[in-house]
């Protein structure tokens, strides 16, 4: 016999597997938009933006579908999260977020977004603002939910 405890998790079945599920799609989503991307950038020679704005992209709209179907489906937390904590990480995010656009509303004054027509650096700060803020409301959301 084994007597090693076994760790309780703090997430039941149904959302591993709903974790899982969404993981797994948004992978595929990824390798679909990368393709595309590829397609796209390199057979109709259309430059939107440097390649790591390019990727970041990307994987801001993975990462956008992952977190918003898993708190849809109440997977996002777990049903051992008070709402203290829910509450403290929503204000945590949502403030950087307003940080990020801070930043960028004071760096628009000696650039803009786009560089010879195409997205530069800057979009990134905007990117992070965005998804921190959504992060932050779908927390809560997913603790009002499940409350």
């Amino acid at each position: 016999m084994n007597d090693k405890k076994i760790q309780e998790s703090a997430f039941d079945e149904y959302q591993k597997s709903v974790r899982h599920k969404y993981g797994f799609n948004s992978f595929i989503l990824t390798m679909f938009l990368l393709l595309l991307n590829f397609v796209v950038v390199n057979r109709f020679k259309f430059l939107y933006a440097t390649q790591a704005v390019q990727t970041m992209i990307i994987i801001f709209v993975a990462i956008v579908y992952f977190i918003s179907l898993v708190t849809i489906n109440g997977a996002y937390l777990s049903f051992r999260r008070n709402e203290i904590y829910a509450r403290g990480i929503s204000f945590s995010l949502f403030l950087m977020g307003i940080v990020y656009c801070y930043r960028v509303y004071n760096t628009l004054s000696y650039g803009s977004f786009f560089d010879n027509g195409m997205l530069n650096d800057n979009v990134a700060d905007v990117l992070l603002g965005v998804l921190s803020m959504f992060n932050a409301v779908m927390i809560y959301y997913s603790y009002i939910k499940n409350k």
